[in-house]
């Protein structure tokens, strides 16, 4: 039969410890208690009703809640405060759902009513909540949060019917005494997930107080949601201050022997480097709706997250096109496809699936909105679009200057998990059966392998300035000459074929535009031993399997291959793959007619190791 612990950490709790314990024994088999060092009759309390207690300093909610449910023994855990109650409803409602057989949920959420100065509250965003109470012992964690941490589960989560009651604040002293504590504590967790002071953070308590009561009616709860929505105003101002404080101290501490500074303890950190144990991330989903090399450019987020949560359930959310670029991924646990019509069934999907954290890389409206009506805790994006306001993570990158990588860009995205920058490659996988497949098509065409092989992609998807098809043509009969056998792909609207049929001295074997899917195209490229491109997809995904790659750039800042170069060749100056743009002339870049066709034989001939045919005199 399976065994139900029951834990919380206190602090001088006399006054609701023993209702909390009392609503807890009709149904708990164990309850482990730590307390933070208490000086009233916590402690007593506690062992009178056969608690096991443990005492531990306090150093974060995430942490010491964490400890409390490593003493537990039993199969299921279930975690409260010493201010809630359980009704009896509830602890009947819990026992059945941890004694029923086959239920494919580990955790459940519970509601809570949320009581204030003694008053039942229904309005001001405090009326009521859902929060995840119950699950399976060893399936679950707490993030390390210093404050609001969150319960993690590896699994399904359901809901259950009955409510549980929260006694908050019984006095507006209780309160003030409290706030200071939890408002430095969040300050510290914001500067440690990369937060920093803002101008609007004057604004926050105006902000906070008007949506409490104006937007959500706290004054619908008369005096008592009055006083709370004022006091949230309020401790929304002393975290800002207190992380403005926190920010200068940064600012002016002097360095140590160790590098972090002198007052790099100002406060102590709960965690390892990156700020997150391993495994802490449970369900995060990566969102990327647009094309293909934005996709492929993206994949080394799931990388870093695999390496540094590997027991996390890692999402994509994508367009159906770029949809099979994903498949065979061992970083990747499912994809969701976004096929358009309304966004409430993208809504709905995503709310079934109770994903923890949101890394929007490409941020449009649909997704975001969707992402934040989906009611994600952690959404994650760029702070480019007006409605980023809907991420409670807004990272200023500036992408449209082309500072960075693309790539690099994504994986800055990851700081308020935790994971520090790293570049990792991009990732496709292919199977042997589809390399194989490859392989006989390509011999049916004529493509022997006994020769270099070499593929041609003059098209770009119109998103950059393409090289001339004409030198694309010039360039295939040379390598022709030279002794390669020469492939031509397209893309959607890239129908080029006739044209160099027409005009080419000799003919290539042509894979026309929809005459493959995108993994059978990838297939091909991977026969290749060089491929040559335009900045489109073809190309990354030819870089993400390891084939050596030649690419023509516009240098214009939103083209530019220091952003959307091959990765992460061209960040570090990797030999396998090399980048042509035009030439600098004056103040301006000539067009990129001016990639001269000897240059790029040139390079073509060192890659594939060609020998220069001499004329005989």
């Amino acid at each position: 039969m399976p065994r139900l612990s029951a834990f919380l950490i206190v602090k001088n709790e006399e006054r609701d410890l023993p209702g909390c314990l009392e609503s807890l024994a009709p149904f708990v088999q164990e309850i482990v208690i730590v307390d933070g060092h208490s000086t009233d009759r916590t402690r007593e309390i506690a062992q009178c009703f056969g608690a096991k207690v443990f005492t531990r300093v306090l150093d974060g909610f995430g942490a010491q809640k964490q400890f409390a449910l490593d003493q537990t023994t039993g199969d299921w855990a279930f975690s409260i405060d010493a201010d809630e109650r359980v009704s009896p409803k509830l602890g009947a409602e819990i026992d059945r759902v941890i004694q029923k057989a086959g239920s494919d949920c580990t955790g459940y959420e519970v509601k809570r009513h949320f009581h204030f100065l003694g008053q039942r509250m229904r309005f001001g965003g405090v009326g009521s909540d859902w929060v995840l109470r119950l699950f399976q012992r060893a399936r679950g964690h707490f993030t390390p949060a210093r404050v609001h941490e969150r319960i993690l589960v590896v699994g399904k989560v359901g809901r259950l019917r009955q409510p549980m009651s929260h006694y908050s604040y019984a006095t507006v002293q209780e309160y003030v005494e409290k706030c200071n504590q939890y408002t430095t504590l969040a300050a510290q967790e914001q500067w440690m997930s990369g937060r920093r002071f803002s101008w609007r953070d004057h604004f926050r308590p105006a902000w906070e107080l008007g949506v409490r009561v104006l937007m959500r009616g706290a004054w619908l709860d008369g005096h008592a949601g009055l006083t709370y929505a004022a006091l949230s105003a309020h401790a929304a101002w002393l975290r800002a201050v207190k992380l403005k404080e926190i920010e200068k101290n940064s600012l002016t501490r002097t360095p140590s022997a160790d590098g972090r500074g002198e007052n790099s303890k100002a406060f102590p950190l709960l965690v390892g480097e990156g700020g997150r144990r391993p495994g802490e991330a449970s369900r995060i989903l990566i969102v990327r709706t647009d094309r293909l090399g934005d996709v492929l450019l993206t994949t080394p987020v799931s990388r870093r997250l695999r390496e540094k949560f590997p027991g996390a359930h890692l999402a994509w959310l994508v367009r159906p096109y770029t949809a099979p670029l994903l498949e065979q991924n061992p970083d990747i646990d499912q994809v969701i496809v976004d096929k358009g019509g309304p966004v409430s069934q993208l809504i709905q999907r995503l709310k079934q699936e109770h994903f923890d954290s949101a890394i929007v890389a490409y941020p449009r409206w649909r997704a975001v909105w969707a992402v934040w009506r989906a009611a994600i805790p952690q959404r994650i994006g760029p702070a480019s679009k007006w409605y980023s306001v809907l991420f409670n993570h807004r990272i200023w990158q500036h992408r449209s200057e082309g500072k960075k990588h693309e790539a690099d860009y994504n994986i800055e995205l990851l700081a308020p998990l935790g994971v520090p920058f790293q570049r990792v490659e991009t990732r496709f996988v292919l199977t042997a059966e589809e390399k194989n497949w490859a392989r006989r098509f390509l011999e049916s065409n004529r493509i022997s392998f006994q020769k270099p092989v070499v593929c041609l992609h003059p098209g770009s998807g119109g998103s950059s300035e393409r090289w001339p098809l004409s030198h694309f043509m010039e360039l295939g009969d040379r390598l022709q000459e030279a002794g390669c056998d020469v492939i031509v792909t397209g893309g959607p609207g890239e129908d080029y074929q006739n044209i160099m049929i027409d005009q080419m001295r000799r003919i290539p074997v042509f894979v026309a535009a929809g005459s493959v899917s995108i993994r059978q195209l990838a297939s091909i490229l991977s026969c290749a031993n060089l491929v040559v491109s335009n900045s489109t997809g073809p190309l990354h995904i030819a870089v993400a399997l390891n084939v050596p790659t030649v690419s023509l750039y516009s240098p214009i800042p939103t083209c530019h291959p220091k952003r959307w170069g091959p990765y992460p060749a061209y960040a570090e100056g990797l030999a396998l793959h090399s980048v042509f743009m035009p030439p600098l002339t004056g103040v301006s870049f000539e067009e990129m007619t001016a990639i001269g066709v000897d240059t790029v034989m040139e390079c073509c001939r060192k890659k594939l190791g060609l020998l220069r045919k001499v004329p005989v005199a």
